[in-house]
């Protein structure tokens, strides 16, 4: 487990608390996501950086500041940015073209792995590589 604090990153195991040794650059502003594997996807004031097994950070796909992240059940970190957003996993990153061109200020995993996702220009899932926005139903 991870614990992201106004002291720095902890990897947590067990009853013990280790800090990790990281540019406090990293700790600012950031987003923090654990993968099914302990790895750790952290969104920053810069971008996105990943951690694997060798407990190293390497930089990701997402270029900017992360404003929002999650993973889901097939240990994918889907990455929101003013810039839009990016489905990421251990080796890169895909990037879903926002109509609009809008931020992506929120995403949410449900129970059967759709990915949801608040922009500006609204709510979308997403869906075989695109964006479908959601329609409002009318007296729903």
């Amino acid at each position: 487990m991870w614990a992201l604090t106004a002291s720095g990153l902890f990897r947590i195991e067990g009853d013990h608390a280790e800090r990790v040794a990281l540019d406090a650059a990293l700790t600012e502003n950031s987003r923090m996501a654990e993968g099914l594997d302990g790895s750790l996807w952290l969104g920053t004031a810069d971008g996105l950086v990943y951690a694997g097994a060798d407990g190293l950070f390497h930089p990701m796909g997402a270029k900017g500041e992360v404003i929002a992240l999650v993973t889901d059940s097939s240990d994918r970190a889907w990455v929101g940015t003013r810039s839009g957003l990016e489905e990421c996993w251990a080796t890169g990153c895909e990037n879903y073209v926002v109509p609009g061109g809008g931020a992506v200020g929120a995403v949410a995993m449900d129970a059967t792995g759709g990915s949801w996702v608040g922009t500006d220009e609204g709510l979308f899932i997403a869906q075989e590589g695109e964006l479908r926005k959601m329609r409002a139903v009318p007296g729903g």
